[in-house]
C-alpha cells in the first residue's frame, strides 16, 4: 500500500497525518506514509485543495481533514461494518429517529428551493438550458497555477477527442470545454463533479463520468487517448437524465 500526504505543513494537514497514522495503528499495517509539501509537486499532482490523502495513485480526499474511523473505513471498507456496543433496543431506537429526522430532512430540503425564492445560485447541472445539455461535454478542470502535466493533459485530451468526434463536434452534440475552478464563479464545479483533484469530467444532462484515471495515463499517451475516447464515445451513446 502506497500512501501519501499532501500539505504545506499547516495544522490541518499535520492532523490529517495524525489521524492516517492513528488508522494504521488501528488496521495493524505499517506502509511507508510519504509526505509531500513541495507547492510545485501539490500542483503537478493536479491537487485542488489541501490537506489531501493518496492511497494507492487516488486522491481519496482533498481540502478536508479525515477522521481515523474514516480512513480506517478507506483502508478497509469491512471496518465500516463492525458492530458497535450498543445495545439492540437503544441501537433500534436511534435508527427510528434517525429515520423520522432524514424524513423531515428530506421535506424542508424539498421546500427549501421555493422557501428560498431562488435568491441563491443553482447548480450548473440545474439552470443550463435543456438545448445545451443535451450536447456532451469533454471538460478539463484545472488551477490558476498551472505545470507542463497539467497544460499537457489539456492538449492531449482536447486532441484525441477532435481526431476522433469531428462530426459530433461540427453538430455541437460535443464540446471541449477548459474550466479554472480557481475562479469564484466557477467553484459550483467542484460540488456538482465531487473533484478532489484538477481531471476530465464528461458530462451529459445530469449524467457525469470523472475521469479519475487522468493523472496515471497521462505519461502513456496512446493509453490516455483512448481511456479519453472510450468514455466520450459512451457518454455520447447514452440518452439524457432529465
Amino acid at each position: 500500500m502506497n500512501i501519501k500526504i499532501y500539505g504545506t505543513g499547516c495544522p490541518k494537514c499535520k492532523t490529517l497525518a495524525a489521524n492516517v497514522a492513528a488508522a494504521l495503528a488501528e488496521e495493524g499495517i505499517a506502509p511507508e506514509v510519504e509526505k509531500v509539501t513541495d507547492i510545485d509537486a501539490i500542483v503537478a499532482r493536479g491537487i485542488l485543495s489541501t490537506p489531501a490523502l493518496e492511497i494507492d495513485g487516488e486522491i481519496v480526499a482533498s481540502g478536508r481533514v479525515l477522521s481515523p474511523r474514516e480512513v480506517c473505513q478507506i483502508i478497509n471498507p469491512e471496518a465500516a461494518q463492525k458492530t458497535t456496543s450498543t445495545p439492540r433496543r437503544r441501537t433500534s431506537a436511534l435508527r427510528q429517529i434517525a429515520g423520522v429526522s432524514l424524513v423531515a430532512f428530506a421535506l424542508v430540503g424539498l421546500a427549501w428551493p421555493f422557501l428560498r425564492g431562488n435568491t441563491e445560485k443553482q447548480s450548473i447541472l440545474e439552470t443550463v438550458p435543456q438545448s445545451r445539455t443535451n450536447a456532451t461535454v469533454v471538460y478539463y478542470f484545472h488551477g490558476t497555477q498551472r505545470c507542463m502535466t497539467c497544460n499537457k493533459i489539456e492538449e492531449i485530451a482536447r486532441s484525441a477527442v477532435e481526431e476522433r468526434f469531428t462530426e459530433e463536434l461540427n453538430a455541437g452534440r460535443l464540446r471541449v470545454e477548459s474550466i479554472n475552478v480557481d475562479d469564484p464563479a466557477n467553484e459550483h464545479f467542484i460540488r456538482d463533479f465531487q473533484l478532489t483533484a484538477r481531471t476530465i469530467v464528461i458530462a451529459k444532462g445530469k449524467d457525469y463520468q470523472r475521469l479519475d484515471k487522468t493523472w496515471q495515463l497521462v505519461h502513456d499517451e496512446d493509453a490516455f487517448r483512448r481511456y479519453v475516447q472510450e468514455n466520450t464515445a459512451a457518454m455520447l451513446a447514452m440518452g439524457v437524465s432529465r
